[in-house]
This record gives structure tokens, C-alpha cells and sequence, in this order.
């Protein structure tokens, strides 16, 4: 019993003292970074601007701005701190925001390297600024930046415009080595960050980009199965116009000769309701099957098209190559990056129209 006694004492002797060793912080006299944003400054170093929100008295919010001079990612709080009141953290990091000179010269990866080190970093949000990325966190003044920017991202993703995407997503891509990360590019227009396209990276570097509305639908949809929300615009070559909305999404991706010469098969099966048509004649029992064939055929055309593009960059954001990779244990990375522009890749589609309401 007394040994009992003695070895519950120790353990609580050892906890204290163990407690006793953690270094403490007082939660108000921290300064909690919402937003980075890193620009090119020479083959060496970045610039790197940083947005701590301040919560005042009378429930606004301002932001304060800290701009440093740095070579490496781990620099940033060093020195940093070394110019403010209260010590800056990153536990509440929301977005990391890159200017296009950056992403294209430098790449990214030294600074995504530094901050999946970090446990004290969660899952922030990542983004190109075509032009530099500090116009960002100067420009915002109505509302903390970090917010703002991840807002504008995420009700994108659930609008359907965009695939899902954080630091996570673009590292897991990156290390495959057998696929092309991507991130949303956002451009500033009267001081408000606008949504403009996708950033396409070689590696961890910026190599072309989509930065048209169908292209970008067209991406969403051959990326990923969406439930609903996905938009589409469409002119058939007779003339008519409209959009659909899509509801439903089945997508398939097949690889015949996964050998030497490998030719891939898309296919998706899209169910959609029709939101806005102009150019049609008759009534809709006899109009909308005539319609599906043509709208069909449009988006074969824009969806080949758009992957002939990507394969002219020697971009792989839809992941044709890890589709190879899993059906071909001699699979080599390096080889399918030769190949992959003269690669035959087809994309077919069946679409549904389950509502149209009224059509004239």
C-alpha cells in the first residue's frame, strides 16, 4: 500500500514539474496572423506582408501591416518579432496568398515546406494574385483579409465553380509526382479580390493558368463528382443560347494499352436543369431531347478542347496521370511526363436535362 502511495506521489511530483517547464502565454498579448501574402523581391528573396487583425472597442476591425525582407519561410516570425509589441503566432492562419512573379520564378514550395513543419499551423488556403499578392492585404480595409479572401474561395468551392483546395490538396498532388497542383488565381478589381481563374503549376512553380468562366466549369467538372451547383454556358452551332445548372455527376475515367502508347477515355454522366435559354422554337416535350443532343455535343467539343490545352502546357490537373499510375505497376513519372502531351485522351459525355420549366 504505502508503495502504491509513493509511486502516485512521484507521478504527481514529475506531472508539476513537467507542467512547470511549458512555456505560457497570455491569449491578449498575442497577435494572431490571419493572412500572408509573398512577393518576388530577387532570385534570393521574397517579400513577405503580413496581416494581424486588430478587434477594436467599438466592434470594427482594422488590420495592421508588417512587411519584411526574407530569404526562408522559418525567417518570417524571427524577425518579425522583433519589431512588435506582443509576440506574432500563425495558429489562427487562414490564407497564404502568392503574387504571380512569385509562383512563376521562385515557386512556392520552400514556404509551404516551412509551414507543414509548423503544428501550430492548421489547414490554410491558398491562392495566386495575378499582380502582387501585397495589393491583397493593403487594399481590404473593410474586414480582417484573412476572412475575406477564405469566404470568397470557399463559397466558390461550394458554388461549384471551383474543386476543393488547401495546402494539403496542393502537397498531396506536388509529391505524387505525377499530376500538376493547382490553386484558384484572384485578381484585384476596386479593391475587392475577384475570383478570376486557376493558377496551373509545373512542380511547385507556375506554369499557365485557365482564366475563363466555361473553362473553368468545364475543369470542376471533369475534376471531381459535384452534386449539384456547377454552372454551364452554352452556343450551339444553330444559334442557341443558354445555361444549364448541374444537379448530378457521375464521372469515369478508363485506360486501354497502359504500356507504351496509353489512350484514356473520359466519360461523365451529367444531370442538370436548364436555368437560361434564348434561340429555340416549339414546344418543350419535343424541343429538350433535340436539346440534349446539342448542348452534349458542345460540351464534347469544349471539354477535348480544353484538355488539348492542358496537354499543350504539359499540365495534368485532372489526374490522368495518376489514372495510368494505378493501372501500371512499371509506371515512370519522369516517361509519362514525355508522353503526356501526345497522349490520346477523349472526353465523352451524356447529359439529362431533368427541368427546363417553361420553354417557347
Amino acid at each position: 500500500m504505502k508503495r502504491k502511495l509513493w509511486i502516485g506521489i512521484s507521478i504527481l511530483i514529475m506531472m508539476l514539474l513537467i507542467i512547470g517547464c511549458v512555456r505560457q502565454s497570455v491569449i491578449d498579448e498575442l497577435q494572431y496572423i490571419q493572412a500572408v501574402a509573398y512577393d518576388w523581391h530577387d532570385k534570393k528573396h521574397v517579400r513577405a506582408t503580413v496581416v494581424v487583425p486588430v478587434y477594436n472597442p467599438d466592434r470594427t476591425v482594422t488590420n495592421s501591416i508588417y512587411q519584411v525582407v526574407i530569404q526562408m519561410g522559418e525567417e518570417l516570425q524571427e524577425v518579425l518579432n522583433g519589431r512588435t509589441h506582443w509576440p506574432l503566432v500563425m495558429g489562427k492562419l487562414r490564407v497564404g496568398l502568392f503574387g504571380k512573379k512569385m509562383a512563376t520564378k521562385n515557386g512556392i514550395l520552400n514556404i509551404l515546406d516551412s509551414w507543414q513543419r509548423d503544428p501550430f499551423i492548421g489547414i490554410p488556403t491558398l491562392a495566386v494574385v495575378d499582380g502582387n499578392a501585397e495589393d491583397v492585404a493593403q487594399q481590404i480595409k473593410d474586414r480582417e483579409v484573412g476572412r475575406k479572401v477564405l469566404e470568397l474561395i470557399k463559397h466558390n468551392v461550394d458554388d461549384g465553380r471551383l474543386p476543393d483546395t488547401n495546402i494539403h490538396h496542393f502537397l498531396n498532388i506536388y509529391y505524387r509526382r505525377n499530376g500538376t497542383p493547382w490553386l484558384p488565381l484572384l485578381v484585384m478589381q476596386e479593391g475587392t479580390p475577384v475570383l478570376k481563374g486557376i493558377a496551373l503549376f509545373d512542380g511547385a512553380k507556375m506554369k499557365g493558368k485557365i482564366d475563363s468562366f466555361k473553362d473553368m466549369t468545364l475543369f470542376t467538372i471533369m475534376h471531381w463528382d459535384r452534386a449539384e451547383g456547377t454552372g454551364y454556358p452554352f452556343t450551339t452551332k444553330q444559334g442557341i443560347e443558354g445555361f444549364i445548372r448541374e444537379t448530378e455527376l457521375n464521372r469515369k475515367v478508363k485506360v486501354f494499352n497502359t504500356g507504351k502508347s496509353p489512350v484514356i477515355s473520359l466519360y461523365f454522366d451529367l444531370h442538370a436543369n436548364v436555368v437560361e435559354i434564348r434561340g429555340i422554337k416549339g414546344k418543350a416535350e419535343k424541343v429538350i431531347p433535340q436539346l440534349e443532343i446539342l448542348i452534349k455535343k458542345r460540351l464534347e467539343t469544349d471539354a477535348n478542347q480544353l484538355v488539348k490545352k492542358l496537354q499543350h502546357m504539359n499540365v495534368d490537373p485532372l489526374g490522368f496521370g495518376e489514372a495510368v499510375r494505378s493501372r501500371n505497376r512499371k509506371f515512370n513519372a519522369v516517361k509519362w511526363k514525355e508522353q503526356y502531351p501526345h497522349v490520346k485522351i477523349k472526353v465523352t459525355c451524356k447529359l439529362h436535362l431533368d427541368e427546363y420549366g417553361i420553354v417557347e
